[in-house]
């Protein structure tokens, strides 16, 4: 511990010291695009993009804001949110096997889930719901009410066994 306060001691161990990325820059760029093409409003809601090789696990472009100089912090690696959202498309493809229709419609509204062990209290962000909505519309909305109830319907075996195919 004593040598790594001697600021020449770690001088002397990060000198032949090399840094590696797995970061594709061109996807890096891609990913930024596709966030600024969507999200254009500079006070507006903001993103994260994390894109991983699925074959090693490498990190291939990161995405956690659009001005460090403004905000330091990063939506990909600080914030500190469930990964919910990330599953609604896995819980829709899951849908698809079924052949659920992203047309169908669901009622986006405050529920209870029996889960077995436990009743699965479903809210949606702020409150707000969108009552009767397709599919394809509460995927846009992230609406977790509705996924939470297609979630019930598909079976969450079946949800399991398509990320694993992914």
């Amino acid at each position: 511990r004593a040598a790594l306060g001697d600021p020449l001691r770690i001088h002397a161990v990060c000198e032949d010291y090399r840094a590696s990325s797995t970061i594709d820059l061109e996807l890096q760029e891609t990913a930024r695009e596709a966030i600024d093409s969507v999200l254009k409003l500079p006070d507006g809601p903001s993103a994260a993009l994390v894109a991983i090789d699925p074959r090693t696990g490498a990190v291939r472009a990161m995405f956690g804001g659009t001005n460090f100089q403004r905000s330091q912090f990063n939506l990909a690696t600080q914030a500190e949110r469930q990964p919910g959202s990330s599953f609604k498309p896995i819980v829709l493809a899951s849908a698809f096997r079924q052949g659920i229709a992203p047309s169908t419609r669901l009622t986006s509204k405050p529920i209870e889930i029996d889960a077995g062990d436990r009743i699965w209290k479903v809210s949606n962000y702020e409150g707000s719901y969108l009552g009767e909505i397709d599919l394809a519309r509460a995927m846009v909305a992230s609406d977790n009410a509705v996924y939470a109830q297609l979630t019930k319907i598909v079976g969450p075996k079946t949800i399991v066994d398509t990320a694993r195919r992914l």
